[in-house]
């Protein structure tokens, strides 16, 4: 049997997650829960270079990873994340939201020292969406980012 577990901060990673459960008919759990175990298809949130929960799952077993970010897909590396290093498993990168009221201070520091690194090395059209959203807040989620990890999960299924 396969379950989804996740880890949100400001809720669009628990979304993801519920959304995929929902539609393909399995149980969801936050990853503070006490989870059965099951194989696992987990969402966790990106923070620097750090899936947050994934600690917590790493030792199950896991049928996907699937990693929610604020930045382009297509910048995303696999190789650029320190927990994915012995991960066998297929990882998925879908675009998600932050909502700065839901903001630690020092995750607002952070994104404040990114956003002077970003201006330095010049804004544009590509970063330009990163960086208001990392001011103002913002969304990405894009239900259609969950595809390939539909088609994934029919053919795990079978």
């Amino acid at each position: 049997m396969v379950i989804v577990v996740y880890s949100s901060k400001t809720g669009s990673t628990a979304k993801y997650a519920k959304e995929f459960s929902d539609n393909v008919g399995i149980d969801c759990f936050p990853v503070n829960d006490p989870l059965p175990s099951d194989r696992v298809i987990f969402f966790g949130w990106l923070k620097g270079n750090k899936i947050i929960g994934f600690d917590s799952v790493k030792s199950m077993d896991l049928a996907a990873v699937c990693i929610v970010g604020l930045d382009d897909s297509s910048r995303f590396f696999k190789d650029s994340i320190p927990a994915l290093t012995d991960v066998l498993c297929p990882v998925f990168y879908l675009r998600g939201a932050t909502s700065i009221d839901r903001l630690s201070f020092t995750d607002r520091l952070v994104f404040f020292i990114v956003r002077m690194k970003m201006r330095i090395q010049g804004i544009n059209q590509f970063n330009r969406p990163v960086f208001d959203a990392m001011k103002y807040g913002g969304s990405f989620y894009d239900s259609s980012f969950l595809r390939p990890i539909y088609e994934f999960y029919q053919k795990l299924d079978e």
